[in-house]
């Protein structure tokens, strides 16, 4: 009886030593965990997040099949359930929607909870020499000769030695064939398969095998060697601030390579570039903009980007204005008539108030004229009234949320989760409507050229999802400069 008992608890403790073990409820992380000891289709993960966030009486099912030739497992297919009314009308629909693709299906999640006998079976390591033995040079040469390794593409080998949970050997092979995998693995890196513990700077122990690190600091660190040290202004020049990843030079500054030097009189930086230009009316001339005057020599034709300026008429920027009581007529200056007005940077007249046009002149308004223009006066009020409402409602909200500045560009976007637009329990689409569609929101990233803020919008949901769409929310992403005047709204 005791050496039964022995055996038992031998046969115990070499089971446990063969799963991952197993989490006491679902994160957000667990199927990813799962899907490093058993290959997982690319939209499990996607229908797997839908699951997370949904409300009880829920359940999730898989089935799975084993690769004879590598001796892994992969997970074929899945269905879930979400809000039903217990525990068993969960896991019903789960396996029937499951069934529809493959059999034997399990319940691998029940609400919250982790099943443990269908995790350990999609986590087990079904390579015997290796599970139960260590990693080791015989072992690993009994496991290759096994499943024909001789028979695999490099490109195989690379694939299954980024598993390195249950699949150490792989990357022993890969280092015997000379294979970098893209640079995860050299044989050079690797001082030794098994003998050494040692391995090179940049690269780390991971069983018996040197891997090259590769290190992601998080938002507000930067790497340093091989640690994550908190960010520090030591890289910003003066007069500038953090941007992303970079900096921007405030305002009054200019990007002078790599410094930040002041901006001259009548002049405007260039956003991430190096340099200013001149504001109109002026030149530049070395690190300064001067006014830009008219002499004897620039009156004259010089070519289309400084043309012939006409007689009582003045130049402004690099073209030409009208003086006082002349307007612009086809390339010439002409005088204007009574009661007339001319127009700014174009062609031609208009008539003051009381007066209409009449070839080149402008003459006295009868009764009926006035009736006509005051109906005709009416309607374009109403046209931008009507226009002004469909311009309110479609960039609602639009604007900085630190500034409340309406000159903000686009960066980025992206289509929210789909869905129809009338579903049943279970996500699908009820059949039972016509008029029903798949529909998505969409949130897009915004910069303001006044103070440099980012801010991000949840634009409301369409068939065609787009920056376009009416606002929802808006939400302060970075600050930006000076005191904040707008605010979040919808969060």
């Amino acid at each position: 009886m005791i050496i039964r008992s022995i055996f038992l608890l031998i046969a115990l403790l070499l089971t446990s030593v063969s799963y991952a073990s197993v989490p006491d409820y679902i994160e957000k992380n667990t199927l990813e965990n799962i899907c490093r000891y058993s290959e997982c289709f690319p939209d499990l993960k996607v229908q797997y997040e839908k699951y997370y966030i949904q409300q009880f009486w829920k359940a999730f099912a898989v089935s799975y099949n084993i690769d004879k030739a590598t001796k892994t497992k992969k997970i074929n297919s899945f269905g879930m359930s979400y809000e039903w009314a217990n525990s068993n009308e969960a896991k019903r629909e789960a396996l029937k929607a499951c069934n529809k693709h493959n059999r034997n299906c399990q319940i691998l999640f029940l609400n919250n909870s982790i099943i443990e006998k269908t995790y350990n079976n999609l986590t087990q390591n079904l390579a015997s020499s290796v599970t139960k033995l260590p990693v080791n040079e015989y072992n690993c040469t009994l496991f290759l000769s096994e499943i024909s390794i001789n028979n695999f593409s490099d490109e195989s080998v690379c694939t299954y030695a980024a598993k390195v949970y249950e699949h150490n050997c792989y990357i022993v092979e890969a280092s015997k064939r000379g294979l970098n995998c893209g640079g995860s693995l050299t044989s050079s890196n690797t001082l030794s398969y098994f003998e050494s513990s040692a391995c090179k700077d940049g690269y780390k122990k991971v069983g018996d095998n040197c891997l090259k690190t590769y290190i992601k600091c998080s938002p507000g660190f930067e790497k340093e060697g091989d640690d994550c040290i908190k960010y520090t202004n030591k890289n910003i020049p003066t007069n500038a601030y953090k941007y992303g990843s970079g900096w921007k030079c405030k305002s009054g500054y200019y990007q002078n390579n790599d410094y930040c030097s002041k901006l001259p009189s009548n002049a405007i930086s260039r956003n991430n570039s190096d340099g200013f230009y001149c504001k109109s009316g002026y030149k530049k001339s070395g690190k300064s903009c001067i006014k830009i005057t008219i002499d004897s020599s620039e009156n004259v034709s010089i070519g289309t980007t400084n043309p012939t300026i006409p007689l009582n008429a003045y130049k402004s920027g690099s073209s030409w204005k009208c003086k006082s009581g002349y307007y612009q007529n086809s390339g010439y200056c002409s005088k204007l008539p009574s009661n007339a007005i001319s127009r700014n940077d174009s062609d031609g007249f208009y008539c003051k108030s009381g007066y209409k046009k009449s070839g080149s002149s402008c003459i006295k308004r009868t009764n009926n004229d006035e009736n006509v223009n005051l109906g005709l006066i009416i309607g374009v009020v109403l046209f931008f009234f009507i226009l002004l409402i469909l311009v309110t409602r479609q960039t609602h909200g639009k604007k900085c949320a630190w500034c409340n500045g309406y000159k903000i560009k686009f960066v980025s976007g992206r289509e929210g989760k789909w869905y129809w637009k009338y579903s049943n329990k279970d996500g699908s689409r009820d059949k039972r409507r016509k008029d029903n569609f798949e529909q998505a929101k969409y949130i897009s990233e915004y910069n303001c050229q006044e103070c440099a803020a980012r801010t991000k919008f949840l634009h409301k949901e369409s068939q065609h999802p787009s920056p376009s769409r009416n606002i929802l929310k808006r939400q302060l992403l970075e600050n930006g400069e000076g005191k904040r005047k707008g605010s979040d709204y919808g969060v």
